[in-house]
């Protein structure tokens, strides 16, 4: 018997209805800023009469028109301020809401006017390359199918050790050496699943920018960033070999799809290292092949289990890491382990979409370690992210 899946929250703001809203109170904005512009010329108009036939009371009218044009002034900044705190948190919670698949909010959300407000916040918080992929890959999909939630990723772990000494043949500069376990599941868009088994990579960079345009490609299952220190970074432009060069500061240890271990082949490509895959066979997805998700088979893909483990360096100088949750995730877990080096390690977060109630951060007894945990089937929206800071 297949799993009923609870009704989700309505949601507590149309997108379509933010929008009338915030343009009301534009209007507003627009009225008070208009009335303290007339009084501004006006209170000029009487200190010009001032000047030039002293002694009237101009003056006196002039202090009073000033003094409201500046009360007017602030009053307009004042409710600007509170009107774009006000529409960020409830656009927020309206997409939020969105991304929990309310049938209310997917109803509404079938214009193309309604996604493109999204698209638009997208762009504003993360930049236009970076919104723009997001969009496409991960909100654009419900206008044409409801159950988009299972191209999400659910039971996401990513495991972060830092030790202390570099790795075999690294550089003399000074790095912790970083091996990363990164584990999830999904359901992928891949029209022909002989594409999935010839194409799936991880993709690095050197800089975040350089990965905006693997967020739209479905056979990309992973993105990192390199934490090289600039001096080594500016280095690959004369290494004649970038691969082997790389392989000092970054590898792909292990990957295994579904199970499978896979075969790993890394070349340089368009100013990225590309680990592509082969090896594994993908089965098509269909009901039950999660505990998350019942709907795989209307998702017309196929099932995902990627677990990857990589060895990369962090430079010493910096005290923070960072971990960005790019795309929409269920429940996601992340755990931080570090070295007697480092000193009074704490755990800051961002997460939309999540209540602090939902979040629990603890710190091991056996060990040093701690880790962030989202409560079971709550989503975090792909703005979100974990930093890590300590002393030396």
């Amino acid at each position: 018997m297949k799993r009923q899946t609870p009704s989700p929250r309505p949601a507590q703001a149309p997108l379509a209805e933010l929008a009338e809203q915030n343009q009301r109170y534009r209007l507003i904005l627009f009225a008070v800023l208009l009335i303290a512009v007339t009084a501004a010329i006006y209170a000029f108009i009487n200190w010009a009469q001032g000047r030039l036939h002293p002694g009237t009371l101009f003056v006196n009218v002039l202090q009073d028109i000033a003094s409201t044009t500046f009360s007017l002034a602030v009053v307009g900044l004042i409710f600007e301020w509170w009107n774009r705190r006000r529409s960020e948190e409830q656009l927020r919670s309206a997409i939020v809401d969105a991304i929990m698949f309310s049938d209310e909010v997917l109803r509404r959300l079938t214009h193309e006017a309604k996604f493109n407000y999204i698209q638009r916040m997208l762009r504003a918080m993360l930049g236009p390359r970076r919104g723009d992929a997001l969009y496409a890959a991960y909100i654009r999909p419900f206008a044409v199918r409801p159950h988009a939630e299972t191209l999400f990723r659910t039971s996401f772990k990513y495991d972060i050790t830092f030790l202390p000494s570099p790795a075999a043949g690294a550089p003399s500069r000074p790095y912790h050496r970083v091996i990363e376990t990164i584990e999830y599941e999904k359901a992928m868009r891949l029209p022909d699943p002989a594409l999935a088994r010839a194409g799936l990579y991880l993709v690095a960079a050197l800089r975040e920018d350089d990965l905006a345009p693997y967020f739209a490609d479905p056979r990309c299952v992973y993105r990192s960033v390199m934490g090289l220190a600039d001096a080594d970074a500016a280095a690959l432009a004369d290494a004649r070999d970038p691969v082997a060069w790389a392989a000092a500061f970054h590898q792909v240890l292990e990957v295994r799809i579904n199970g499978q271990p896979a075969k790993l082949r890394t070349v340089y490509e368009d100013g990225v290292f590309k680990t592509y895959l082969s090896g594994y066979d993908l089965h098509e997805a269909g009901p039950g092949d999660t505990e998350d998700t019942d709907d795989h088979a209307d998702a017309g893909g196929v099932r995902l289990h990627l677990r990857a483990v990589l060895e990369t360096v962090h430079a010493t100088s910096r005290n923070f890491y960072t971990v960005y949750l790019s795309e929409p995730s269920r429940a996601p877990e992340v755990t931080f382990r570090y070295h007697e080096g480092m000193r009074d390690v704490v755990c800051l977060r961002f997460l939309s979409g999540v209540e602090d109630g939902d979040v629990a951060v603890w710190h091991h007894a056996a060990g040093q370690s701690l880790t962030l945990k989202v409560r079971k089937g709550q989503w975090v929206f792909p703005t979100s992210g974990v930093v890590f800071v300590w002393k030396h």
